[in-house]
């Protein structure tokens, strides 16, 4: 299964350093996973503990580091598309906190299994289920947690091995409506 690529299109923490972090986990965390993040017990360290946000959670922050090679502890991440990428355990990343407003560019696999807003006629917003996202074609009535709309449909260019082509890539832009 590939991994989502998500792209930040509009969003506050390109202007306010503090919704950035660095965080890194116990187990790989591929981009777009909605997060909770600890202090570390490490006296000194900037770097948070992050673990994967529960269903319904706000105040998540989302895992984004930028997809390029990396040569980590004898494990390298190669390659031109970026969805091949994943932020290993124990291993430092970023993270963002989506404000209100933010817009999103993210491909298909940033939704869990068969939830994305091409498998759910008429999905209109995305909750932050115990799966994972999920497009709904209503909100829920009590929900409280990260949530977004759903702006609309769009072409992600992802380039291929080779570096003469390029695959067009479904894609979703999402606007944050709380956290």
């Amino acid at each position: 299964m590939a991994n989502a690529v998500i792209v930040t299109s509009r969003c506050a923490n390109e202007n306010v350093d503090a919704l950035n972090r660095v965080a890194q986990s116990a187990t790989d965390m591929q981009n777009g996973t909605p997060l909770a993040l600890a202090w570390s017990t490490t006296a000194g360290s900037a770097v948070f503990t992050a673990t994967q946000a529960e269903a319904g959670a706000s105040g998540v922050w989302l895992a984004y580091s930028p997809e390029v090679n990396k040569l980590v502890v004898g494990k390298t991440w190669g390659g031109l598309d970026p969805r091949n990428f994943t932020n290993l355990a124990n291993v430092p990343f970023d993270c963002f906190k989506p404000q209100v407003g933010d817009i999103i560019l993210v491909t298909k696999d940033f939704f869990a299994s068969t939830k994305d807003p091409a498998t759910v006629t008429g999905a209109t917003v995305v909750e932050l289920t115990a799966n994972g996202f999920e497009a709904k074609v209503s909100a829920t009535a009590s929900y409280a947690g990260i949530g977004f709309k759903i702006g609309r449909t769009d072409t992600m260019t992802i380039a291929s091995q080779n570096v003469l082509t390029a695959e067009g890539v479904t894609a979703y832009y999402l606007e944050c409506t709380q956290n």
